[in-house]
């Protein structure tokens, strides 16, 4: 069973705990140019294709580096441009968000986006508005929707397998969950891949895939331990930096026992999704 891997493509200054104002990003040291040279070293010698969710304003910061990883034959996809949380947005805001995401992309690799993903799981909490307005963009999937709540985002009535969206022709392919006793155990990237120990998250892994495939995920920062660190509350600092700079080690260790690609090869109901659309 091919396992999804994704990277959620942004810097550290963008995390939505670190709380830079966008206008102070031109001023902040980039982690993500070491970054990915690591990522695609890792990708390369375990012959992984991956998925980028890439934001716009990185993509435009740093074009050659979304050409690089286009070249290396990984799926660009769009993690909107400015980063910032769905619901603190207008709903024109949020489109044109959107939308100058997928025409940077364009302009940079020749090929529109047809997945997106939101910032911090943000369109949680403004589900059907979302769905409406990645219809009018032309994409074809969405894998934004955290079917387990927490403090931060996630709602546990949403559908924990891949979908359509209620009834519209927008697929959701949701992050993984593990139902044990009566709870939702999230079983995917981030926080939650550097938290659990390597045996347990082995472990769920299994579970899991006894009968589908899980969705990995992770960030640029999270495989660096030398960007600059911002003072927060203890919670969300201990979410944010917790292990950051062992991300490739852990993913190292899985790769020993799991098989993994990209979204479109874990998931074929994103390749008749696409074929659907065009016929």
């Amino acid at each position: 069973m091919i396992n999804a891997l994704s990277i959620d493509f942004e810097d550290w200054y963008q995390a939505s705990f670190v709380n830079i104002p966008s206008k102070e990003w031109v001023n902040c040291r980039p982690a993500i140019i070491e970054a990915t040279d690591l990522i695609l070293d890792f990708l390369a010698i375990h012959a992984i294709k991956a998925t980028f969710f890439v934001s716009g304003y990185i993509a435009q910061r740093h074009a050659d580096l979304i050409k690089t990883i286009h070249r290396a034959g990984h799926e660009i996809e769009s993690h909107g441009f400015w980063h910032q949380l769905a619901y603190k947005q207008t709903l024109e805001q949020f489109a044109e968000d959107i939308s100058m995401s997928s025409t940077v992309i364009y302009e940079i690799v020749g090929e529109k986006p047809i997945g997106y993903r939101s910032p911090s799981w943000s369109t949680t909490h403004i589900p059907d508005q979302a769905a409406k307005i990645l219809l009018e963009n032309d994409f074809i999937y969405d894998s934004s929707l955290f079917p387990a709540k927490n403090f931060f985002y996630g709602n546990n009535n949403f559908k924990t397998d891949i979908h359509y969206y209620k009834d519209t022709n927008l697929l959701e392919v949701p992050p993984s969950t593990l139902s044990l006793a009566g709870l939702r155990i999230p079983v995917t990237g981030g926080f939650y891949l550097r938290f659990y120990p390597i045996p347990v998250m082995r472990k769920l892994i299994e579970l899991v895939n006894t009968s589908k495939p899980v969705q990995l995920y992770f960030h640029p920062w999270e495989v660096l331990n030398s960007y600059p660190k911002r003072s927060m509350p203890l919670t969300q600092r201990f979410i944010q930096y917790y292990r950051c700079g062992s991300m490739l080690v852990i993913l190292n260790e899985l790769s020993k026992r799991c098989q993994f690609g990209s979204l479109r090869q874990a998931y074929p109901e994103i390749n008749q999704a696409i074929i659907n659309r065009h016929n």
